[in-house]
């Protein structure tokens, strides 16, 4: 689940980056932030996850049906967004500058998205509001691929993937 996080954040910023590369403007300020803008909303879409675990283990028992069914959840989106970080790690790795991951980056939002919301329904918290483009993020990534050597790329590769990994469910508390 936590590659599949980082695929999600990757996959964001790789098309945010395609879509600054027609702006001359967007393309330089992208090259300079891309990566750290894909990373901090990816992180960002963990965090909220996270956030949610620590909510349902604080006001359910483990053997109640909610908690069960919020676990499954927080599992599909996990797996969505390992499968997500690896694909956009692989790309900045390899420096493939059009990958083709929108479906993943949009399943990755989804499960979060319907895992959140479960939990903000029955913890009565109100709707939270997605603003995460995966086209957006993924243009970033793209972006800063087209900019950086294979020795940069590695390195930020690795990075991404320590820091946009998810906990398993158990781990968070």
């Amino acid at each position: 689940m936590k590659k599949t996080l980082a695929s999600f954040l990757l996959t964001i910023t790789a098309a945010t980056l395609v879509l600054c590369s027609f702006s001359p403007l967007v393309e330089a300020k992208t090259a300079v932030d891309g990566y750290s803008d894909a990373l901090r909303e990816i992180r960002a879409q963990r965090t909220m996850a996270e956030s949610r675990v620590k909510r349902i283990k604080s006001k359910f028992k483990p053997t109640s049906l909610e908690y069960n069914e919020a676990e499954k959840l927080f599992s599909d989106a996990h797996a969505q967004f390992d499968g997500y970080v690896t694909t956009i790690a692989s790309m900045i790795r390899d420096g493939e500058k059009k990958p083709n991951f929108d479906s993943i980056s949009k399943d990755a939002i989804e499960a979060n998205k319907k895992f959140i919301n479960y939990v903000d329904n029955i913890t009565n918290v109100a709707p939270t509001n997605f603003t995460i483009d995966p086209v957006d993020v993924s243009l970033k990534i793209i972006t800063w691929v087209k900019k950086n050597k294979q020795d940069k790329r590695n390195e930020k590769a690795a990075n991404f993937e320590k820091n946009t990994t998810w906990r398993e469910w158990s781990n968070i508390s």
